[in-house]
């Protein structure tokens, strides 16, 4: 492969965006990479070089970095510090640097107000010729920009897992269903959320139900929703999908996508937070988390006490104690505070 500038260009773009690849049908998401190495091996394969690389920093701190190749030479942070903007280095006036047997090109930009960034590109034995760090010189107008567009996307990615995380803690997921019922787009996640319901999404997308009448009444809300002729009879409906825990879908016209979305909702188990977690969260002692647990999952006071091994009178005993821990006054105060509560996070 030739690796000219728009080359160069079109892998660093690509770097900046990330994505390689258009959204999976079977997840709803759209599956990114790194590709800031592929950048780096462009850019090092056009100047002729063993290695490259690219290193931010925020102030004095060096932060996220990435490296391609064999050559990767080390650098102190007082070099960082003291390379000028928009000037390219060879290694023998290269700031706080011993020059050895590996050829350098160095060039350090301003990102924005906060941070900097420095390139480099690498190879072993001769020197680069004066057009290889031309290269670098045409290329360090593109670097800020695409660099801040990066940092964006970041941003928002991680926005968005902290988002769809905060959604799974509470038990929430989405599926997108064509008319006909298939589905065309689903949660992360979701399938094994699904494991041991009344919901099963086959390989090929479409959605089998534990009951015939479950799988009718699907299908009667979804002809509702979906456009028929042109014509929604009913905006939105909900079906109760619960086996051993609550479990509830509701059907909504999306016309704009042309389709119908779906949103389950299942409650945690308040046994999956596991007995530290809730001692911490409320500073409760072992035998009390493990009342509040067992209280938050439906059972009675005489039948947590069974499951815990307990008399009635240690059982009643542990709740007086739960109940002044957390400044409630009974088995409804616990399922308020709890179930209400952060803790699920």
């Amino acid at each position: 492969m030739i690796y000219s500038e728009e080359t160069v260009l079109k892998s660093l773009f690509a770097a900046a965006s990330g994505v390689t690849e258009l959204p999976v049908a079977e997840t709803g998401t759209s599956p990114a990479r790194d590709l800031w190495p592929d950048f780096l091996q462009s850019l090092a394969q056009m100047s002729g070089g063993d290695g490259a690389g690219l290193v931010q920093l925020r102030g004095t701190a060096v932060g996220q970095s990435w490296a391609w190749g064999h050559a990767v030479p080390q650098f102190e942070r007082d070099t960082y510090e003291r390379l000028r903007s928009q000037r390219v280095y060879s290694q023998t006036d290269l700031p706080a640097y011993q020059a050895g047997e590996m050829a350098l090109r160095v060039l350090r930009w301003r990102v924005d107000a906060t941070s900097h960034a420095v390139i480099w590109v690498a190879r072993h034995g001769t020197d680069f010729r004066a057009r290889d760090g031309v290269g670098l010189t045409r290329l360090a107008p593109y670097l800020g920009p695409a660099l801040i567009s990066w940092q964006a996307l970041q941003a928002e990615r991680l926005r968005a897992r902290k988002e769809r995380q905060i959604g799974q803690d509470l038990g929430g997921f989405w599926l997108r269903f064509s008319g006909a019922g298939r589905v065309l787009a689903q949660s992360e996640g979701l399938a094994q959320r699904l494991e041991g319901t009344a919901l099963h999404i086959t390989e090929q997308g479409w959605p089998e139900f534990a009951t015939p009448d479950l799988a009718r009444q699907f299908r009667a809300t979804l002809g509702q929703i979906a456009p028929i002729s042109g014509e929604v009879v009913r905006t939105a409906g909900m079906l109760d999908l619960s086996l051993a825990r609550p479990l509830q879908l509701v059907l909504r016209a999306d016309p704009s996508a042309m389709s119908v979305l779906g949103l389950l909702r299942q409650s945690r188990a308040a046994s999956e937070l596991g007995e530290n977690h809730v001692m911490q969260f409320y500073g409760l002692a072992r035998n009390e988390a493990r009342l509040a647990i067992c209280l938050c999952d439906g059972l009675s006071l005489n039948a947590a006490g069974e499951a815990l091994g307990w008399s009635r009178e240690t059982a009643r005993s542990y709740s007086k104690q739960l109940y002044a821990r957390l400044g409630v006054s009974g088995q409804t105060g616990v399922l308020r505070l709890m179930l209400g509560g952060a803790i699920w996070f």
